[in-house]
């Protein structure tokens, strides 16, 4: 993927024949990924573009798996992109229900544990 990534970048979603190049390269890594870990579907397998988009992946995704929890324990020594995102899951809001004139409470407690060095 190396070169990829630094000399023949592009975008895989587009339609110009450079990027279904790019988009079948992405795709054979994502299957040798998922073979590497153990992965049931290469699906699973997310590739973001840096440190702020795979902690909001991470976060996000762990919230979505188990939604009745609302209660996230981290520390203090996180980075601020998880930090920006726990201040906005921890944001009192209102959230689309059943119709779009009925909104829900939706409240998350974040706790940060003390930085014991």
């Amino acid at each position: 993927m190396r070169p990829y990534l630094a000399e023949e970048w592009g975008n895989p979603s587009s339609s110009y024949r450079f990027g279904s190049i790019l988009k079948s390269k992405i795709e054979t890594a994502r299957e040798e990924v998922a073979k590497l870990i153990g992965c049931q579907t290469p699906p699973e397998i997310l590739f973001t573009s840096g440190g702020t988009g795979s902690n909001n992946t991470a976060i996000h995704s762990a919230i979505l798996a188990q939604p009745e929890k609302r209660h996230i324990i981290t520390s203090q020594v996180e980075h601020s992109a998880a930090v920006v995102a726990f201040l906005i899951i921890a944001m009192p809001c209102k959230r689309l229900a059943n119709s779009p004139s009925t909104f829900a409470p939706f409240h998350w407690i974040i706790s940060p544990l003390p930085d014991t060095k």
